[in-house]
């Protein structure tokens, strides 16, 4: 059966699916299809196959089989082998599943909609006496970065009686202290998470090894709903015993409360129990609010440059990056319990904030493949492709692999094609530019296109990227335009000028108004002669920068002349009729030809093949 676009998922289409909830450059839990929490990527990097035990419950008093937990069918894929990150020695089909949930009852489907920053689930069985439903959510508020990039979660589940006879049950929610846990590469330094009682709730606390303060996390959970019980001591025991006594107390609605222990090994978890009475008809839900706290990471990128080094432009210097990102939110509260505290006071007022935008886009007249297509890259900005550094700088990946980001930097030939954050956060959008013509640029004009992290000046030992380099023209242009920050402008100018004369000087030496020299692109390649897809790239900056230069009184009438004479040489010269096109020139130019290898704007060597 296919999925029809901006409806409901179901069946099949449930199996890979993942909701990333949290903040813009705060780490994400991955609500799946089935409404399990999965991929859990809080400490500054992906880890999607990491699935630590964390779950929701529903237990009916006086009903044989009357437990559930809140997820639908666990995906084939998932069982059998040891795909998780995080698994043990004994995870395998002989022994078992350490920490799984995988052979408790669970609903019979469920139905996932996207509504993005809402994620829905219906929870189906015929054999409850209860229709129960989630709505999962992270705060965005378009305009509003700080509350866009917390690392928070809301979990609202609703409960409806269907049957005509008086409801009594027991909602909880657990998570195992895996989900902040740090491992130590020597197990001497390992320290173990503690989980502590705080109002309505509990954190999981994760301390640091005194050699390395990245270990460090926290991991809250709370509910404010009323008689809200709270266990922070879980039976301790060998093998499979802490799952089986929890399972036990679950299956028979026991909601003794339990303090944390103060001898011996800490809690394996911790677990919230919420009572239910519900009249036929009756609806009651039961909102759990997250957070998760991790000030310092182990994750750098590039390359410092030294200033002190006796080699030209430091190229003798280490490439190793000795600083470690930070995230914002560390900056903004000063401790996980500061954190907890803000969004328990303001997560209605940001709920309501985030459903205006989500209903606003979702009941426009856009195609339903159009709604689809860009709510569901939208989530992009919500997983660990996207940092945000400790003073709000953005930085960005490419990508992700499973467990570690892929091609760092913000790298500008591919975050050119990004058109939401500009609008939605437009003041995020106006750091890149900042790092783009600040420390990633040198006097001369060249920029990296990839920036480091944390965000300092590079080595400038790489090539040049034309339509990165161009393209950050074009996109200061138009970031000017949305803020209408003049101000702002007149400060990157100059930066921006020399941006553009070096790339005339670099790839169109002779001013032709075509880049004809050898030049790099987002195809990981060099183009040898003029080419329809950067010269457009180049004519638009130069018109950004006449229009620019004008704004600020500065001079201009170069960048029109060569925007008019590369108009119509694009479309004289690179156009068939059909398309545009590239011609191929390798020889004639100023670069040597491509089988000399002592070209400095050529990155790699050629082949004899070649």
């Amino acid at each position: 059966m296919s999925h029809t676009y901006n409806h409901s998922y179901t069946g099949k289409h449930l199996t890979r699916s993942g909701f990333p909830l949290g903040g813009i450059g705060a780490g994400m839990i991955a609500l799946e299809g089935s409404g399990k929490l999965a991929q859990v990527s809080i400490r500054h990097r992906p880890n999607v196959f990491f699935e630590p035990m964390i779950f929701s419950a529903i237990h009916v008093k006086g009903m044989e089989h009357g437990t559930r937990l809140l997820e639908g069918p666990t995906p084939d894929w998932k069982l059998g082998s040891r795909w998780d990150s995080a698994s043990y020695f004994h995870q395998s089909l002989g022994n078992g599943f350490y920490n799984k949930t995988y052979g408790m009852p669970h609903f019979d489907a469920t139905q996932f909609n996207a509504r993005f920053p809402f994620a829905q689930v219906e929870f189906e069985s015929d054999r409850l006496p209860l229709q129960c439903a989630l709505e999962a959510f992270s705060p965005f508020v378009p305009g509003d970065s700080e509350t866009a990039s917390l690392p928070v979660a809301s979990m609202k589940y609703t409960f409806t009686n269907t049957s005509d006879q008086v409801v009594d049950a027991v909602y909880s929610f657990h998570a195992h202290r895996d989900v902040i846990a740090f491992n130590a590469d020597d197990p001497k330094d390992r320290v173990l998470p503690h989980v502590l009682g705080e109002q309505s709730g509990f954190v999981i606390t994760q301390g640091a090894p005194a050699n390395n303060p990245s270990g460090y996390g926290e991991f809250g959970v709370s509910c404010d709903a009323p008689q809200t019980s709270v266990d922070c001591a879980w039976f301790r025991g060998g093998w499979f015993d802490t799952t089986t006594m929890l399972t036990r107390k679950i299956f028979s609605g026991d909601m003794t409360a339990g303090d944390t222990y103060t001898e011996g090994e800490p809690s394996l978890g911790g677990s919230l129990y919420v009572p239910l009475s519900l009249k036929p008809g009756e609806s009651q839900s039961v909102q759990v609010l997250l957070s998760w706290y991790v000030p310092v990471s182990q994750v750098g990128a590039g390359s410092v440059y030294d200033a002190d080094c006796a080699c030209e432009n430091g190229a003798c210097c280490s490439g190793d990056q000795p600083q470690r990102y930070r995230p914002w939110y560390a900056s903004r509260f000063g401790s996980g319990a500061m954190l907890r505290h803000y969004w328990q006071a303001n997560h209605k007022r940001m709920e309501s904030e985030s459903a205006l935008f989500s209903e606003t886009f979702f009941t426009s007249t856009l195609p339903d493949e159009v709604l689809e297509a860009v709510s569901a890259n939208l989530s992009i900005l919500k997983s660990p492709t996207v940092m945000r550094q400790h003073d709000g700088r953005l930085w960005a990946w490419e990508g992700c692999h499973d467990d570690a980001g892929c091609c760092h930097g913000s790298c500008t030939h591919v975050w050119n094609y990004a058109q939401a954050i500009c609008h939605l956060f437009p003041d995020l959008e106006r750091t890149l530019r900042e790092t783009e013509f600040g420390p990633s640029q040198n006097e001369q004009g060249k920029q990296n296109f990839r920036s480091n992290l944390p965000i300092s000046e590079p080595k400038f030992d790489h090539h040049a990227a034309a339509d990165g380099q161009l393209g950050g023209i074009v996109k200061l242009y138009r970031d000017w335009r949305i803020s209408g920050d003049t101000h702002w402008l007149k400060q990157l100018w100059p930066a921006a000028k020399a941006s553009l004369d070096y790339c005339i000087k670099t790839w169109d030496p002779d001013e032709t108004g075509m880049l004809i020299e050898p030049h790099h692109n987002t195809y990981d390649i060099e183009f040898w002669g003029p080419d329809g897809m950067c010269t457009s790239f180049y004519l638009a900056a130069l018109k950004s920068a006449s229009l620019m230069a004008q704004a600020v009184d500065a001079e201009y009438d170069r960048y029109d002349q060569l925007y008019t004479r590369g108009k119509t040489e694009l479309e004289t010269q690179l156009f068939n009729g059909d398309y545009f096109y590239q011609q191929i020139r390798w020889q004639d130019l100023h670069a040597k030809p491509p089988h000399i290898q002592d070209n400095s704007q050529i990155p790699s060597a050629y082949s004899p093949e070649a």
